[in-house]
């Protein structure tokens, strides 16, 4: 009878604990979330930045239609061709900062 009894506050323990450990966590989440939001609010520019960033990688994944290539293929080749280079330059020159 004893032998139940703790085994039964041992698992009543386990799951206080594992109930406690996820509201740390819940509200560690929680806080990083209101500071994330605290320094879009505080920063708009990186805000935009941050968001014309993204809308460039998902038109890069896209893929193209006929009637871009059609009539904006040409333009956008070489667009696309100034973007891979200045991704380029932009990586050998943090690497090479990197370095030194």
């Amino acid at each position: 009878m004893d032998q139940e009894r703790f085994e039964i506050w041992e698992v009543s323990e386990e799951r206080d604990n594992a109930a406690e450990d996820v509201r740390e966590r819940a509200g560690g989440a929680v806080q990083r979330a209101k500071d994330a939001l605290g320094s879009a609010t505080d920063n708009p520019m990186l805000m935009l930045l941050g968001g014309l960033a993204v809308g460039v990688l998902l038109g890069m994944l896209l893929p193209i239609t006929r009637f871009e290539n059609e009539r904006i293929g040409p333009v956008a080749d070489d667009l696309k061709g100034r973007a891979r280079d200045a991704i380029k330059d932009s990586i050998e020159a943090a690497a090479e900062s990197a370095r030194t």
